[in-house]
């Protein structure tokens, strides 16, 4: 999230690991300014929102890989069931612009425990 690792690149899973990020127990974030980060295409966000970018390598089971992005609120940003359609030892990349000034939680989920890892 904007330059900063939610979940360390190198980290093993388990069934479900979740990090908070963004405006999240009382943390105070500078308010970005428009065009700092570019996503796939030159994407940028606009004033008053962050940047995310997710690359995800999924493993041997790539179907059994779930993630969502979710605010405080209970609003989803981003959700991936496991057994939707991700495909096995398949790189994603997944940039999106969320609003600033919310606390937000990505999970990510193994179903069979297959320790996971995100490289």
């Amino acid at each position: 999230m904007d330059g900063n690792i939610v979940l360390p690149l190198d980290a093993d899973f388990d069934f479900v690991e979740s990090a908070s990020f963004g405006q999240c127990n009382g943390a105070v974030l500078d308010v970005p300014d428009i065009g700092t980060d570019a996503g796939p295409g030159g994407l940028r966000c606009n004033v008053n929102e962050i940047s995310v970018d997710i690359e995800l390598l999924t493993d041997n089971f790539g179907i059994e890989t779930g993630l969502s992005i979710v605010d405080s609120n209970g609003i989803s940003f981003l959700q991936v069931n496991p057994f939707d359609f991700l495909e096995s030892n398949t790189a994603y990349d997944a940039f999106l612009c969320l609003p600033f000034n919310r606390c937000y939680t990505f999970t990510i989920t193994d179903t069979y425990v297959t320790l996971m890892k995100v490289q």
